[in-house]
């Protein structure tokens, strides 16, 4: 398998990638199963999505295919977690779109969550979730709209996925991507936030909307091409993330070395 370098275009015209070799791809780790049983619940797509005479909204066809080129089977993203104390590195979280789950919807993803706590180890898959972006870009008001289609843990006693929860978990995709963003939704543009911040070397504005204020996450804006709506940085407690590499399988790989620092 060959690598080649790849660009990502950002408003600060971000251009100084490297390669990297796409980590291989291991089941799992997540460590401590749920004691309790918890039973799925599922969401209804047709009971959100509807008009005021109560007839479903037939889907947002140019939505879709945006969504179709943006999460594409096999892209994946890096974030490097570190101890902000001391700057030293704990872990590097991998979100993986591993398939498009609900037929020819493409809005709905199966994204998967892997670990590993040094930079020579192999990533280790322990969770996964599925998400109908669709029901999620719908959710304006509040987290608290919508659900995962369904999260799940790997047992690694039994050798299979688990459902673990009820959905109500978003922020385990909203930390990470802002699809108001993504889509480029233009009511969003009010409630922004910014904070500017180094792109290998580029001052960029990053921002945050007030719908997804809570996460405490600063995303790439809407015209950074592959990257709007991703999470590029966020602070919390004694830690920290920053996405430091971004992947897509189109034929051979194509990986792009990100490096984020405070604007001095």
């Amino acid at each position: 398998r060959q690598f080649r370098k790849t660009h990502i275009i950002l408003p600060s015209s971000i251009a100084h990638p490297r390669c990297f070799q796409s980590p291989s791809f291991h089941p799992h780790r997540y460590l401590t199963p749920p004691t309790t049983k918890i039973t799925r619940q599922f969401v209804s797509s047709q009971s959100r999505n509807t008009s005021g005479s109560g007839n479903p909204r037939p889907p947002n066809i140019a939505i879709t295919e945006h969504f179709r080129n943006k999460f594409r089977v096999g892209d994946y993203y890096v974030w490097l977690y570190k101890d902000t104390r001391k700057n030293n590195p704990t872990s590097w979280e991998k979100y993986t779109i591993d398939r498009h789950d609900d037929g020819d919807d493409d809005s709905v993803v199966v994204i998967s969550m892997s670990t590993k706590f040094s930079q020579n180890e192999e990533y280790v898959t322990h969770h996964r979730m599925t998400v109908n972006l669709t029901e999620s870009i719908a959710a304006r008001g509040n987290r608290s709209d919508w659900k995962l289609t369904k999260f799940e843990y790997w047992d690694n006693e039994k050798n299979e996925w688990r459902v673990f929860g009820c959905g109500d978990n978003v922020q385990a995709f909203e930390e990470k991507f802002n699809v108001l963003l993504v889509a480029n939704d233009a009511a969003v543009s009010a409630d922004l936030k910014t904070r500017k911040v180094k792109m290998n070397g580029n001052v960029v504005s990053l921002v945050r909307t007030k719908r997804h204020f809570y996460t405490d996450a600063w995303y790439a804006p809407s015209e950074a091409g592959d990257l709007s709506g991703v999470a590029i940085l966020k602070y919390f407690q004694e830690h920290s993330f920053s996405l430091v590499e971004w992947g897509r399988r189109c034929g051979d790989w194509e990986a792009t070395a990100i490096s984020v620092e405070p604007e001095v």
